[in-house]
């Protein structure tokens, strides 16, 4: 249901997250070094209250989504931090996040029936970017050294070309 509420709530993320992304591209510059981190946080708890307020409390598939934003919220938070084992929790997070898009999405496919068509055009599109991008990041990762984080972000980028093939269904 499209209240006030949760049309105040639509404007008011888009313009949080408009603000966040302008203060990260000058983030060097003082006072926005300050801005974006909490825009960032602010714009997913704005878009986890516009969740709520569109319902999401009344259905497992809105559950599923919520966990996922909720998660994506330690991810943000946990990347502000330059620290290697804050890039490590909020990678995990934001895959848990996925995983629990992937329950929602799947959810709605088994209610709706799938959608093999849409799967296969989800993974057409994700297939260049994974080829092209997810080895060379892995490389770059291995030759300073950090394995562990190569083969982290190549797990990552698997379960998002996942994400996309099954929100197709």
């Amino acid at each position: 249901p499209f209240t006030m509420i949760a049309i105040l709530l639509g404007v008011a993320f888009l313009a949080c997250a408009a603000t966040c992304w302008y203060a990260d591209q000058r983030s060097t510059l003082p006072p926005y070094h300050l801005v974006f981190p909490v825009t960032k946080v602010a714009a997913t708890l704005i878009l986890i209250a516009l969740a709520v307020a569109l319902g999401a409390t009344t259905s497992g598939v809105g559950w599923a989504v919520l966990a996922a934003l909720a998660l994506g919220l330690v991810g943000d938070a946990a990347l502000l931090s330059q620290e290697g084992w804050a890039f490590l929790l909020g990678l995990g997070a934001f895959l848990a996040g996925h995983v629990a898009y992937l329950f929602a999405f799947a959810a709605i496919a088994g209610a709706q029936g799938p959608s093999l068509l849409l799967a296969l055009l989800g993974a057409v599109l994700v297939a260049p970017f994974a080829v092209r991008s997810l080895p060379r990041v892995r490389r770059a990762l291995l030759a300073r050294g950090d394995v562990m984080l190569g083969q982290a972000v190549l797990g990552y980028g698997a379960a998002l070309c996942l994400l996309a093939v099954v929100a197709g269904l």
